[in-house]
């Protein structure tokens, strides 16, 4: 009957390792996670973006066409206030 034992110090040198890979693979993992909760925010905040942008443009075209009705409207009080 062959028993194998193991010492301290091989099983403190094979608790190393496997932490060390542990280690390792958790950054890995973690990294990967990281990466993709970026992607997800930046793809997000792009439609975000988008969207408030193109309310803007409206915002502006419907300000500008504001303007010029009240220049209309300037001009035509001027002209009755000067009858």
């Amino acid at each position: 009957m062959s028993e194998d034992y193991v010492t301290k110090a091989e099983l403190a040198s094979q608790l190393a390792v496997f932490k060390t890979e542990l280690k390792a693979e958790l950054k890995e993992e973690i990294f990967e996670q990281i990466e993709k909760v970026e992607t997800t925010l930046l793809k997000e905040f792009r439609k975000y973006a988008i969207r408030a942008e193109a309310r803007l443009r409206v915002n502006e075209v419907t300000a500008s066409g504001l303007t010029e009705r009240m220049a209309f409207l300037e001009e035509r009080v001027s002209y009755l206030e000067e009858k």
